[in-house]
This record gives C-alpha cells, sequence and structure tokens, in this order.
C-alpha cells in the first residue's frame, strides 16, 4: 500500500470513528482509558502532515474543508500556542506579518 493510500484509508476511518462516537453519549468506556497525551500527539501528527502536504493551508477551499465549530477551532489553537509557549500576542504578529493571507 502506497503512502498516500494509507493517509486516504486512515482519513476515511477518523472520519468514520468521529461520526460513530459523536452519537456515543456517554463516551465508551474503552475510549476513557486513551491517555489524554496519546490524544494529543495524534493531534500533533496531523497537524504535522497538514503543514507538510497542505500546500497553501490558507487556500479558501482548504479553509472550507475544516469542519469544526468556532469553539473547537479556538480550543485547540489555544492548545498549539500554549504548547509552544506562545502568546496570542506573538501569534498575532505572525498573522498579521503577512503570513497569513486574509481568505
Amino acid at each position: 500500500m502506497s503512502s498516500s493510500d494509507a493517509l486516504r484509508a486512515l482519513i476515511e476511518d477518523a472520519k468514520a470513528l468521529s461520526h460513530e462516537l459523536a452519537g456515543a453519549d456517554p463516551a465508551p468506556a474503552e475510549l476513557a482509558e486513551l491517555a489524554e497525551a496519546d490524544l494529543a500527539g495524534l493531534l500533533g501528527i496531523v497537524v504535522q502532515l497538514y503543514v507538510k502536504h497542505a500546500g497553501g493551508p490558507y487556500d479558501a477551499r482548504r479553509l472550507a474543508a475544516i469542519n469544526v465549530t468556532p469553539t473547537d477551532a479556538c480550543t485547540v489553537a489555544a492548545a498549539l500556542l500554549r504548547s509552544q509557549s506562545l502568546t496570542p500576542f506573538e501569534f498575532s504578529i505572525w498573522f498579521g506579518g503577512g503570513r497569513v493571507s486574509a481568505p
């Protein structure tokens, strides 16, 4: 299996699991066994894949495909900033410095 095929399969499996867990309340007991570090590690891997392979990460088409709520986006953004000991001020310099183009 090629890397691109493996990545496509991983994405499809993740989507299916997300839909399955979305309707589960409370979360299944086996999910409680996952350590927070495992989920944080998964987020890091996904971020690295996105940065490396997204091409234009701020492209309107790519941004439209990110199907999360504003709360989810802010939660993850804040977690990522804190993981790198960055403040919102430092991020505003990156954001306003032309690295992030307007959609």
